[in-house]
């Protein structure tokens, strides 16, 4: 959290950071605190409602909802709603399918990042991007705007090397390859070979 607010503070003007809920199985209090900082959003207190849980030494939502002038009526109605719910297990399902289990997981401009990476190899990393993305908003002959940048650079994936390996050394080891070492194009596939569509796809 303090790399993330650091890198908004140098370098607000061309980030923005969006966040996703992943509270873990083997957390008894993730999911507890994931659905106060979803009934904080609705109030529009998300950001202070999750830098105050991270700052805490024994974060307890309901004993912060005067300081950070919450309505206590509509939080606890929120919470026993399912919106909550709804929310985070959403979140999850994205979590899924983009192969993230474990937290925290950052995507630079689609660029999977795993663990907590230092402020400068962050700020390195929007260097190289910044280039790119003035190189795309200057190409012909498609007209970019800003606003379009983005998905404009995320629709398809990004064929680069990953900012920081996620994969256990073990796993960075395909099961098997075909084809040769020097190609220029690299295919991975996960299959499910009980499924009858990935065997027919193979």
């Amino acid at each position: 959290q303090p790399t993330l607010n650091a890198l908004l503070s140098s370098q607000g003007q061309d980030v923005r950071v969006t966040y996703r809920h992943l509270p873990l199985p083997h957390n008894p209090t993730a999911k507890q605190l994931a659905f106060a900082a979803h009934c904080a959003h609705e109030q529009g207190r998300f950001w202070a409602m999750r830098e105050a849980l991270l700052t805490s030494e024994s974060p307890d939502p309901s004993a912060l909802l005067e300081g950070l002038e919450l309505n206590a009526q509509a939080f606890a109605a929120c919470l026993a709603s399912e919106r909550p719910s709804r929310r985070i297990d959403a979140d999850a399902q994205v979590a899924r399918r983009v192969a993230v289990g474990g937290t925290p997981v950052l995507f630079v401009n689609g660029r999977k990042a795993a663990g907590a990476r230092p402020l400068a190899e962050l700020e390195a990393l929007l260097v190289r991007e910044r280039q790119d993305a003035r190189a795309r908003l200057a190409s012909p002959p498609t007209e970019r705007t800003v606003a379009s940048l983005h998905d404009v650079i995320t629709k398809h994936g990004r064929a680069r090397v990953p900012l920081a390996a996620v994969p256990t050394a073990v796993a960075e080891l395909p099961v098997a390859t075909r084809g040769s070492e020097v190609s220029p194009f690299n295919v991975q596939a996960w299959l499910d070979l009980s499924n009858e569509q990935h065997r027919r796809s193979l």
